[in-house]
C-alpha cells in the first residue's frame, strides 16, 4: 500500500463529507487496526507536540526585550553612570512593578501555553483510555 502525503487544508476537511474525509485518509469508521496503525506510525512518527521548557532565567530576560524596556534600561543606566541614585532607584522599582503588573494581568486573562498544552495532553490521554475499556 503506497500512499502519498497531501496535506489538507482545514476549509478542504471542513467541506468534505465524513465518508470522503475517511477515504480520503484511508481510514474506517472503526478506526484504524493495530498494523494499519504501526504502518502509520512507522512512517509519519508519532502525533505528539514537542514540550518546549524555558528556563526561568530567559523568561525574566524577555520581559525585558523591546524598544521600551530598552529605554527605560538606558535610563536607569544613565542614572547609575551620574550617580543620581533616587533617579535610578525610581527608575529600577517602577521597571520591576511595571512587569509584574503586565505578568498578573496575562496570568489572569491569557492561560501559558505550556500550562494549556499539559493540560489539554492529560484529557487527551483519559479519554483515550476510556475508549479502550
Amino acid at each position: 500500500m503506497n500512499q502519498t502525503a497531501t496535506p489538507l487544508g482545514a476549509k478542504a476537511v471542513a467541506a468534505m463529507s465524513a465518508d470522503t474525509l475517511l477515504q480520503t485518509l484511508h481510514g474506517t469508521a472503526n478506526g484504524l487496526t493495530s498494523s494499519e496503525a504501526a504502518q502509520r506510525l512507522a512512517r509519519g512518527g508519532p502525533n505528539s507536540l514537542p514540550e518546549q521548557h524555558v528556563s526561568l532565567f530567559m523568561r525574566q530576560a524577555h520581559d525585558f526585550w523591546g524598544p521600551i524596556p530598552w529605554m527605560i534600561e538606558v535610563a536607569a543606566l544613565l542614572s547609575a553612570l551620574v550617580r543620581h541614585w533616587p533617579d535610578f532607584i525610581f527608575i529600577a522599582v517602577l521597571a520591576e512593578w511595571a512587569k509584574r503588573l503586565v505578568h498578573k494581568h496575562l496570568d489572569h486573562t491569557v492561560p501559558r501555553h505550556r500550562d494549556f498544552l499539559s493540560l489539554l495532553k492529560q484529557r487527551v490521554f483519559k479519554s483515550a483510555h476510556r475508549a479502550d475499556a
